[in-house]
Order: C-alpha cells, then sequence, then structure tokens
C-alpha cells in the first residue's frame, strides 16, 4: 500500500496539511510595469526591472523604460489589485514603457488562483485518505 497510518494523530496533521494546501494559495506582490492595450484589457505580465531611462510614450512625457526580457508571468483568470485598467484614467496613466508599448507602473499585488498546480498533491492526499478508511473498515476475512 502506498500509505500507512500508524496512529489518529497522523490522520489529523495530514488533515491539517491538506487544509492549509486548500486555502495558502500563493500571492505575491510585484513592483513593475503592466502594458495596458486598451481600456479594457492588458497584458499578462508584469515587467520588474526598470532600465533607469526615461522616455515618452502616447504624449506622456518623463516616461520609465522596462527591460522586456525580466518579468512574472499571470494567469488571465488571477486578480490583479489594483486593476490596471482602473489605472488607466488617473494621473500615473502611460508612466512606463516596455520596447514600444505604454502601461502603468505600481505595486501589483497578484493572487494566484488557478489551482491545476495542486492537483496531484490533492489527489495523493484523497487517495490515501480514502485507502486508509477502506482498510480499517474493511471486513476480517475468514481463514
Amino acid at each position: 500500500m502506498l500509505f500507512t497510518f500508524r496512529s489518529k494523530k497522523k490522520i489529523k496533521q495530514l488533515s491539517l496539511l491538506f487544509i492549509l494546501l486548500l486555502f495558502n494559495l500563493p500571492s505575491y506582490a510585484q513592483k513593475g510595469c503592466i502594458i495596458v492595450y486598451s481600456t479594457t484589457s492588458f497584458g499578462n505580465r508584469v515587467y520588474t526591472k526598470s532600465l533607469g531611462t526615461f522616455t515618452e510614450c502616447n504624449g506622456y512625457s518623463n516616461v520609465e523604460q522596462f527591460d522586456p526580457n525580466v518579468y512574472t508571468d499571470f494567469s488571465a483568470t488571477c486578480t490583479v489589485t489594483p486593476n490596471p485598467l482602473g489605472l488607466v484614467i488617473s494621473s500615473n496613466y502611460r508612466n512606463c514603457i516596455v520596447s514600444s508599448s505604454c502601461g502603468v507602473k505600481e505595486t501589483f499585488v497578484v493572487d494566484n488562483c488557478p489551482i491545476d498546480s495542486y492537483i496531484i498533491v490533492l489527489l495523493l492526499l484523497i487517495t490515501g485518505v480514502a485507502c486508509y478508511f477502506i482498510r480499517k473498515n474493511r471486513p476480517a476475512v475468514l481463514s
């Protein structure tokens, strides 16, 4: 058998681990630039390395340039706070540029919401607990 449990304490420990995995989906803050394509869409990357130089973009001056090769991807289904589209109407709209695309610079908090990377761990935990209960409740075989 893949898992064997010798005490109720181990079951409680694994249950706690399982609960922590469910509720401990990572979120992280990234200071950088997100490209804004229009008032309704933005890119799925936070460009994090400033080149330390400034230029113009779409009529805005003093726009900070960012390295297009240094970024953090995030899923389109994740929540980004503050919403880059909400920054479009504020005074810091178009305050960064990556290559020739303009965007907004801010400290963004990205909640990494896809649970796909946890599926294998969840399946192993559920299988182990199920095997334990099946083995524990199986009637003894008469010889």
